[in-house]
């Protein structure tokens, strides 16, 4: 492994960025809002990608993000019924 590599090899919340990468700032954004947009830039990147392999690998991610949206729809649903609405 080169020098070059190893942030595109790490973890965390900028994994695959450069170290001189700019960090955006959240702003008011919720978890949701965060994880919606992340759906939306991979739904991109699947359509632009032409390598078979990582595009299973963001059909994966995508279904995985799809699912934490699904659990806080059906949480948002229980407490919206425990309260009457």
């Amino acid at each position: 492994m080169s020098a070059d590599q190893g942030p595109l090899l790490a973890g965390g919340p900028n994994a695959g960025m450069p170290e001189d990468a700019p960090v955006e700032e959240s702003g008011e954004m919720s978890t949701v809002d965060h994880i919606r947009m992340a759906i939306e830039h991979l739904k991109e990147a699947f359509h632009l990608d032409e390598d078979d392999q990582r595009g299973a690998q963001t059909a994966g991610s995508l279904a995985s993000l799809q699912k934490i949206l699904g659990g806080e729809q059906a949480k948002d649903q229980k407490l919206t019924q425990a309260l009457g609405g």
